[in-house]
C-alpha cells in the first residue's frame, strides 16, 4: 500500500504543471503520444493516448527520469513549451509553498492525468518504470497522507484551496470511545523523565543562571531525570589508575603540554560549560531531592584513546580501561563534594558507533562489554553504587543496537554491571524516530534480559510553536531553500506526546530524557526557547508533572492509533494516586468513558488539557461515579487526569 500510494504521488507531480498551463493548452495544440514515446516492438507498445504539448513534455521527461526539471517547472507554474507562466495573473510561488502535495493532488484531480501516463508507457516497461516513480516518489517527496485515489484527492482539493475559498472541514462528530485502566495487569516502573543539559553555548548558561528558571523547571515543568556530560577533565598521563584524582580536574584554561594535530590544532580542550550544567542542576536538587541526576561520557580524556584525541572517534586503549573506570569514580565523587549531587546512574559512553567531529569514541560490541566488566570490578572496589546504563546507540537501527546488548549479555561480568538498557531515538543521530512499531519491536528483542530500558536522548520536533504535523493544515511537506523535500516535521502533539505514549506504552520505557531544555533560539533539539515555555513544553508537562518516579504503568486501552484515542495510565502506590494520560488524535469530539479498576481509590480527577489554543489548562473537575470517569476531549487535544486517593483512606 505504501508503495501505490508514493506512485500515485509521484505521478500527481509530474501532472501539477498541467493544471498550471490550463490556459496555455488550447494554444500549445495536441501531439501524438506515440510520436514521443520510446520505441518497442509492435505487440509490447500500448496504443498511446493523445497529451498536449504540455504534457508530452512532462511525460518525456518523467520517462527519462528526469524529476528535477519537471519540479523546475512546477515551482515556477511555468509552461516549458511556450516559456511563459500558465497563468500570467497568478506570480510564481516562494520556494517554501512550491512542494505542497495537495497543489499536486488537487491539479491531477483536474487533469484526470494518472492513467493517461501510465497508459503512454510500453507493456515492457510498466514494471519498471512504476518501480522507479515509487523510488522517485519515496526519496523526493517522502509524503505522508493516508488514503489512496479518490479520498486522498477529495481531502487535498480541500486542503489546497486558499483559506476563504477552502470547503469547510466536515464539523467534528461525537464519537463515543470506551476504555478501561486495569491496576490487575502491572508494567513497568517509572524512573524519571527530562532533558540533558548543554555545556557548549553561553546563552544558554545565562538561562540557566535565571532565579526562577530552576523553579519552573523542577516544579512547574515537574522534570525528575537530568542528564549531563562527562566532559574530559584529567589532562595527565599516569601509569597506575590510583594516579587519577579529582583534585587535578581542569575545566577552564588551555590543557598543559597538549597534542597538536597535522592541521596545528591542539586535540585536548577543557570544557567551561560543564560547570554551568552541574551549577544548575545543584538548584533543581535543592528544589527537588527526587531529581534523579545522570551522566554520559562523550570521550575519554585524550591520552587514554588510541586517537589521542578527544575528537573524531577513536578507541579507549585496553591499558587504560582500568584509568578509566578511576576517572568515572573520581567524577562521581567530584559532584558529590563540589555540587552536593549523588549521581544515579552513569554511560560509559554515549553513541559509541559514531565518530564525530565533536568529543567522540567508538566501541566494538566485545571491546564495550570487557570494558563494563572492568567498571564492574573498580565500582564494587571503591564501593560506588552507581547504576550503569547503555550502549546509547540508535533505537531504529536494532541490529547494530543489539550486537552491544548481546555481547554484554554473553559476558557474565558486563551483563552483571548493565543495570539499564539504553537508546537514543535517531535514525541517524540526528533524524528522530520512535513509532509503535520500532519501540514494540525493541521491546520484545531484550524484554528477556529482564532490565529497565532507557531513552536517553532524542530531538523534541518542529523548531516553530506548531500543534500538529507539517504545516498549518497538518500535512504540508517541509522544503529547503531550493525547494528539496525534507519530510514532514512532527508538531508538538506527534513528536513529544505521541511518541511519549509509544516509548511508554509500546517500548515498555522507565526513563526518557530530551536532548536540550532549552536554546537561545527556537529549536528541534529542545523544549522551549530561554525561558518562555511552549507548546512542547506544555505537551511534556502532562507526563512529567504528574507521572511521578516509583508510579507504575497499570493496563490501559484499547489503543485508537495515530487517528484514534490513546490512553496510558500509572499508579503510585507510595504517594496513593492515579494518573492518566489521554490523546484525542482524531478530527472529531471523543466522548470517553473510562472504567477505573485501580488499587487506589479515587473520587475525582484533577484535569488538565492542551490543544492549539490551551496549553495544560486547567479544567472543572472530572468525577468518579460507579467506578467510571467520563469526559470530553476536542479533535486533536490531550488530557491528564490526575486523582489522589482521600486523605483517610
Amino acid at each position: 500500500m505504501k508503495k501505490q500510494r508514493t506512485w500515485v504521488a509521484w505521478l500527481a507531480a509530474c501532472a501539477v504543471g498541467v493544471a498550471f498551463a490550463a490556459e496555455a493548452q488550447e494554444k500549445d495544440g495536441e501531439v501524438a503520444a506515440e510520436a514521443a514515446a520510446p520505441k518497442a516492438k509492435p505487440a509490447s507498445q500500448k496504443k498511446g493516448p493523445r497529451f498536449t504539448a504540455v504534457e508530452q513534455s512532462v511525460v518525456d521527461r518523467v520517462l527519462k527520469q528526469q524529476p528535477d526539471a519537471v519540479f523546475r517547472a512546477l515551482r515556477n507554474k511555468f509552461c516549458p513549451i511556450t516559456g511563459k507562466l500558465a497563468d500570467p495573473s497568478v506570480p510564481p510561488l516562494d520556494s517554501p509553498q512550491k512542494f505542497r502535495h495537495e497543489h499536486i493532488l488537487v491539479a491531477v484531480a483536474e487533469a484526470g492525468l494518472m492513467e493517461k501516463i501510465a497508459a503512454s508507457v510500453p507493456e515492457n516497461r510498466l514494471k519498471d518504470f512504476m518501480r522507479d516513480l515509487a523510488s522517485a516518489a519515496q526519496n523526493n517527496m517522502r509524503i505522508h497522507m493516508e488514503g489512496t485515489g479518490k479520498n486522498a484527492i477529495r481531502e487535498a482539493r480541500r486542503l489546497d484551496l486558499p483559506p476563504e475559498q477552502r470547503a469547510p472541514a466536515p464539523a467534528p462528530k461525537d464519537v463515543d470511545v470506551a476504555l478501561t485502566v486495569d491496576a490487575g495487569t502491572k508494567h513497568q516502573t517509572i524512573d524519571g523523565f527530562g532533558t540533558a543539559t548543554y555545556a557548549h553555548n553561553r546563552n544558554t548558561w545565562e538561562t540557566y543562571a535565571k532565579p526562577e528558571y530552576p523553579k519552573m523547571i523542577a516544579e512547574d515543568l515537574g522534570l525528575s531525570m537530568i542528564r549531563f556530560p562527562l566532559a574530559p577533565a584529567f589532562f595527565e598521563t599516569v601509569e597506575k589508575p590510583e594516579q587519577i584524582t579529582r583534585e587535578k580536574f581542569l575545566f577552564e584554561g588551555d590543557v598543559p603540554n597538549a597534542p597538536v594535530n597535522a592541521k596545528g590544532r591542539t586535540t585536548a580542550k577543557t570544557t567551561r560549560g560543564v560547570l554551568p550544567c552541574l551549577e544548575f542542576i545543584s538548584k533543581l536538587v535543592k528544589i527537588n531531592p527526587e531529581i534523579r541526576v545522570i551522566a554520559s561520557v562523550w570521550s575519554p580524556p585524550h591520552w587514554m584513546k588510541t586517537s589521542n584525541a578527544q575528537a573524531g572517534g577513536g578507541s579507549l586503549k585496553p591499558e587504560y580501561y582500568a584509568h578509566f573506570a578511576q576517572y568515572l569514580v573520581e567524577w562521581i565523587r567530584f559532584v558529590r563534594e563540589k555540587y552536593g549531587l549523588d549521581l544515579y546512574a552513569v554511560s560509559p559512553q554515549n553513541e559509541l558507533a559514531f565518530s564525530e567531529p565533536y568529543d567522540s569514541c567508538i566501541y566494538k560490541p566485545a571491546d564495550y562489554a570487557r570494558l563494563l566488566g572492568v567498571i564492574g570490578e573498580v565500582f564494587a572496589k571503591e564501593k560506588i553504587e552507581v547504576k550503569v546504563f547503555g550502549p546509547e546507540d540508535m533505537t531504529k537501527v536494532l541490529g547494530r543496537t543489539m550486537s552491544y546488548v548481546k555481547a554484554i549479555q554473553d559476558d557474565p561480568a558486563a551483563a552483571a554491571r548493565l543495570d539499564i538498557i539504553a537508546t537514543h531515538g535517531y535514525s541517524d543521530g540526528i533524524q528522530l524516530t520512535g513509532s509503535a512499531s520500532e519501540n514494540s519491536e525493541f521491546w520484545n528483542a531484550i524484554k528477556g534480559y529482564g532490565k529497565p530500558y532507557w531513552m536517553t536522548e532524542t530531538g523534541t520536533g518542529a523548531a516553530d510553536n506548531r500543534w500538529t504535523d507539517g504545516g498549518p493544515d497538518g500535512k504540508t511537506l517541509e522544503v529547503d531553500k531550493k525547494g528539496h523535500a525534507l519530510g514532514l516535521v512532527q508538531g508538538a502533539f506527534s513528536s513529544v506526546a505521541g511518541r511519549l505514549h509509544y516509548a511508554l506504552v509500546y517500548g515498555n520505557a522507565s526513563g526518557w530524557t530530551f536532548w536540550q531544555i532549552t536554546g537561545p533560539s527556537p529549536s528541534v533539539h529542545a523544549l522551549m526557547q530561554d525561558d518562555k515555555p511552549d507548546n512542547k513544553y506544555y505537551v511534556a508537562k502532562h507526563y512529567w508533572r504528574w507521572i511521578r518516579p516509583g508510579a507504575v504503568r497499570i493496563e490501559a486501552g484499547p489503543d485508537g492509533g495515530e487517528k484514534g484515542v490513546n490512553v496510558s495510565a500509572f499508579q503510585h502506590e507510595r504517594n496513593r494516586t492515579v494518573t492518566i494520560v489521554v490523546l484525542n488524535r482524531s478530527d472529531d469530539n471523543a466522548r470517553v468513558s473510562i472504567a477505573l479498576k485501580t488499587d487506589v481509590p479515587v473520587a475525582s480527577f484533577e484535569t488538565w488539557r492542551s490543544s492549539e489554543t490551551e496549553q495544560c489548562a486547567a479544567q472543572p473537575a472530572t468525577p468518579v461515579a460507579d467506578g467510571r470517569a467520563a469526559l470530553t476531549l476536542p479533535p486533536r487535544s490531550m488530557v491528564t487526569l490526575f486523582g489522589a486517593a482521600p486523605a483517610a483512606e
